[in-house]
Formats: C-alpha cells, sequence, structure tokens
C-alpha cells in the first residue's frame, strides 16, 4: 500500500509538471515566443496571491488590499523602489534607446500584456519615470479607457483625460498633466478620462493618430498605456499608432498559451514587438541566479541606498 501510494503520488506530481503551462522563468518566455527578455523586474513587495496584483481585473479590491498598495505606494513607483528594481527599469530604458533608429524622433512605445493583472500600468508608469531621469521630456498616456489606473498610481486627476479630448470635450492643453517626484524627475500625464461607451472607434479615428503626431513634436518620449490584448480588442487598434509594443508577462500568473496568442495578434496587424518585460520575478529566478545577485550587486545596493537617503536629508 505504500509503494502504491508513492507511486501514484509520483505519476500526479509528474503529469502535473508536464501539463502545466504557467511560465516561470525565463525559458519558458523564450521558447514560447521567440522574443528577446529586455529585462526581468523583481517582485518589489513579495506578493503571494494570486489575483489582481497590480489592480486590474476581478480582484482589484482585495489584491490591492493585501498588497498594501495604498500603503506602501512609494515603494513601487518612482526613485523609492528597491535597488534591484530600478536597475531593472534602468536596464529597460537602455535597451530600448538602441531599439529605434536615429531617424524615429520621438518613439511612441506602447505596453500590454496578454492578461489581466500583470502589471503593464506599473510598468509604464516606472519605465517613464526611468527615461525622464535622462533629462528627458516624456508623455504617459492612459489608453486603458476601460480600466483606467494611472490615476491610482500617481497624483493625477482622471478628468480630463484623453477621452474627453476626442470627444470635443477639452483642448489637448487642457488634458496633460504634470506628475514630479519630489521635485526631481517629472514627466507628463494624459489621464484617460471619462469612461466612454466606444473606446475602440475613439482610439481608432483619425483625430486620435493627428494628435499623436503633433505630441511628438514636443516630446522625447511617448509611453502608452493599452489594454491587455487578451481581454479585449482596443489594444489591437492602437497598437497601429504606436512605433514598438512592449509585452509584460508577470511570473507565475500568465501562461503560454495566452502569451503564443497575445504575440500571433500583434504579429497579425504587423505590430513591432520589441521585447518581452518579465514582471514580479521572484528572487533568485532569473538566469543569473541569487548568489551572483548577491555577490555583484550587494555593494553597488549599499552605494545606492545611502545615496537615497543623502537625498531625502537634503530635501528635508
Amino acid at each position: 500500500g505504500f509503494i502504491i501510494g508513492l507511486l501514484i503520488s509520483v505519476l500526479i506530481i509528474v503529469i502535473r509538471e508536464i501539463f502545466d503551462i504557467t511560465i516561470r522563468t525565463e525559458e519558458d518566455i523564450e521558447h514560447s515566443c521567440g522574443y528577446p527578455i529586455l529585462s526581468a523586474v523583481p517582485d518589489m513587495l513579495n506578493h503571494t496571491t494570486k489575483g489582481g496584483y497590480y489592480g486590474y481585473g476581478n480582484y482589484e479590491k482585495s489584491a490591492r488590499k493585501k498588497a498594501g498598495i495604498g500603503q506602501n505606494q512609494n515603494k513601487i513607483i518612482g526613485k523609492n523602489i528597491s535597488f534591484a528594481a530600478s536597475e531593472a527599469y534602468k536596464l529597460l530604458r537602455t535597451k530600448l534607446q538602441f531599439s529605434f533608429v536615429d531617424e524615429v524622433k520621438c518613439p511612441i512605445i506602447g505596453v500590454s500584456s496578454a492578461m489581466a493583472g500583470e502589471g503593464k500600468s506599473l510598468s509604464s508608469v516606472n519605465l517613464a519615470f526611468s527615461l525622464s531621469q535622462l533629462d528627458k521630456k516624456v508623455l504617459l498616456i492612459d489608453c486603458d479607457m476601460r480600466r483606467p489606473s494611472l490615476e491610482t498610481k500617481l497624483k493625477i486627476q482622471k478628468v480630463p483625460g484623453m477621452s474627453n479630448f476626442l470627444t470635443g470635450q477639452n483642448e489637448m492643453y487642457e488634458v496633460i498633466q504634470n506628475c514630479s517626484f519630489d521635485g526631481d524627475e517629472s514627466f507628463d500625464v494624459i489621464a484617460a478620462g471619462i469612461n466612454p461607451p466606444n473606446p475602440i472607434e475613439l482610439l481608432s479615428s483619425t483625430k486620435m493618430e493627428k494628435a499623436l503626431q503633433s505630441l511628438k513634436e514636443n516630446y522625447d518620449y511617448i509611453i502608452v498605456d493599452l489594454p491587455p490584448v487578451g481581454e479585449v480588442s482596443d489594444a489591437l487598434v492602437a497598437a497601429k499608432l504606436v512605433d514598438g509594443i512592449l509585452l509584460v508577462v508577470r511570473q507565475d500568473y500568465c501562461n503560454t498559451n495566452a502569451l503564443v496568442s497575445a504575440v500571433k495578434q500583434f504579429e497579425f496587424v504587423d505590430t513591432h514587438i520589441l521585447g518581452v518585460v518579465m514582471n514580479c520575478v521572484g528572487e533568485g529566478n532569473g538566469k543569473y541566479g541569487k548568489k551572483y545577485y548577491k555577490r555583484y550587486y550587494s555593494n553597488y545596493q549599499g552605494s545606492y541606498i545611502a545615496n537615497n537617503d543623502n537625498q531625502n536629508k537634503n530635501s528635508k
């Protein structure tokens, strides 16, 4: 009986491993879609639940409460994020700078995901902040008009926003807001605005295309926060207006079927996929592992924390 029970347990474990399509490593992403992983962002809140960690999806309220996003907002956005997360976004920033030729004056970068709750909006915010640290003029646009979330992460107003401009209720200068972090780095934001009944028609309008072309004259980078492509088709419509798409994939959450489907949908509309951002990565799950991280980054992390402390003292 003991041997039979042991064999059955082993068989169950083997079957679960064979049919498990959840993305757990960087190799799972590379084998599934074939696009490079531009950066691996660590889990900044030591998250354990499987709900909408970043405030999107059916678990929004409970997940935000469990993750402590209201109390720990400064830990996941801006200059107070962890050293590893800061380096991950700087690596992403550097690789994006080499992704466009000199002819592209102001790249428009769309950020999307295969599923809801993978952290695309948080990645958009921190990418915009990281680019602004280079003294670049950056504009972040919330084009997720069905379930916008930038106003929950930044000190901005949801209205007026892009939907108000596209429907003729406000002019462009009235919907652009500035978001600063303790008076240091800052970037401009256009919120989603009032939730419209026809977001696809607004995003695919000629006015939207002309607005982006006009905004390119005043900025160095434009980041567009798009809806999850696996949830609604809005992202495919807006993808035609951007110069490249970043796909955010959350570890231990997204599955290979959803990722492959998202890639095929973007490729069908001839979208240039820049690469993948692996999000919410646990320590030691990357290619370099836990030991490499401790040996290589320990000295730099100490100086990073010291510099942040000095900056906070000076600001006070």
